[in-house]
């Protein structure tokens, strides 16, 4: 109900929409990462094709084609062999006309009526469909009753293709459509979601931080979503782009994102893109930790000595936390951290190793992490 209440609330502001300089500075930068707007009414070809299909009498004989299309498609079903989604995929991808469609719809549904878990048919048929013909997708699913046993599956599908197409449409339906079950709208939101940053990623972003909130686990979920859909079109230059183009009052939230996905394809790329953020208002602390922890796996005197490197934050002067580091080589035994103290001159980064050493070894993890946070600390001490 929150999330549904939050949708309602922005209903006004989905239609206009303000480009902000930044928008624009972004646009001239990478004029790919928005694809050409369509401007062809859904909704209103949806509503042609409604009519259309009710206005067709039902036939009285059922002939050789459709015949033979059902027992295809009855057996398609039937399979239970490793490459059963190949073929399902390959049958759908083989249907032409709004008949033949609406065929093997029914033909899903009887299937799933007698008890039988067709789940992956059902969705892949909606989501050809919406690829195919995406009006006629939504104009089915409005005559779909929203308590159909795999109602939600449906409208993901249609949604996610609609907002890669019309979002604001797709926003409005979404709106209007109050009786969607609650559990279902943060499902068909997120696909929405989806379906607009192949759209506009920049506004799907400002979209996404309005409808959740950024330590929700659905908020990290689509900013997984409109991140990789930007860089999988336009790798690392169009993901920085994209950062600076959200508006700034959000800009931080997706601070994270634009790091994750660059350490998915390289941590060397991540680290570049952290260490030249050091500086920026939008810097989240969260995600340099998250890499020194990463990294301090298979390195942790690397890790440690990058978390040293960072400058506190410029806005409110927090530090990148050593601990994850410090623990992480404790983890290896006192040795390697011991030698490498010893040979440290004496500084403000030595101090913080020696208060995470205290730490450690009043409140590590385990005995053998107090324990070797103890002996290297002794390498701290002076001998007289």
């Amino acid at each position: 109900m929150k999330t549904k209440s939050k949708i309602l609330a922005l209903s006004v502001l989905v239609g206009v929409f303000f480009i902000s300089r930044q928008y624009m500075d972004f646009a001239s930068r990478s004029s790919k990462l928005s694809p050409a707007k369509e401007d062809a009414d859904l909704s209103a070809k949806s509503q042609k094709m409604t009519d259309k299909t009710k206005a067709v009498p039902a036939s009285t004989s059922v002939s050789k084609s459709a015949q033979s299309l059902l027992e295809n498609c009855r057996r398609i079903l039937s399979l239970t062999g490793g490459d059963r989604k190949q073929q399902i995929d390959a049958f759908l991808a083989g249907l032409e006309s709004e008949a033949d469609w609406l065929a093997v719809q029914k033909c899903i549904s009887e299937a799933a009526e007698a008890g039988n878990e067709f789940s992956y048919a059902w969705t892949a048929y909606w989501k050809q469909l919406s690829t195919k013909n995406c009006a006629l997708a939504v104009a089915w699913l409005n005559d779909l009753p929203v308590n159909h046993r795999w109602y939600c599956e449906a409208a993901e599908e249609v949604v996610e293709a609609w907002a890669g197409k019309a979002p604001t449409e797709a926003q409005q339906w979404l709106d209007k459509n109050q009786a969607i079950p609650d559990e279902y709208v943060t499902l068909i939101v997120k696909k929405l979601i989806r379906g607009y940053a192949n759209y506009d990623p920049v506004q799907a972003a400002t979209y996404a931080s309005k409808i959740f909130q950024p330590n929700e686990i659905d908020f990290r979920n689509v900013t997984f979503d409109i991140s990789k859909a930007v860089f999988v079109r336009n790798g690392e230059e169009g993901l920085r782009a994209w950062f600076d183009a959200i508006p700034t009052e959000f800009r931080r939230q997706y601070f994270g994102s634009v790091g994750n996905r660059l350490g998915s394809k390289d941590t060397a790329l991540q680290r570049k893109w952290l260490e030249d953020q050091v500086a920026s208002p939008f810097r989240d602390n969260k995600a340099y930790d998250n890499y020194i922890k990463t990294s301090a796996e298979t390195d942790p005197k690397s890790a440690l000595e990058f978390a040293l490197s960072i400058p506190p934050h410029v806005s409110d002067g927090t530090s990148v936390s050593v601990g994850t580091a410090v623990e992480s080589w404790l983890r290896r035994g006192s040795m390697g951290l011991q030698d490498y103290l010893k040979a440290m001159p004496e500084s403000s980064s030595k101090e913080a190793i020696s208060r995470e050493l205290a730490e450690q070894s009043k409140t590590g993890k385990s005995f053998a992490i107090r324990r070797a946070a103890e002996q290297a600390a002794s390498a701290l001490v002076v001998p007289r």
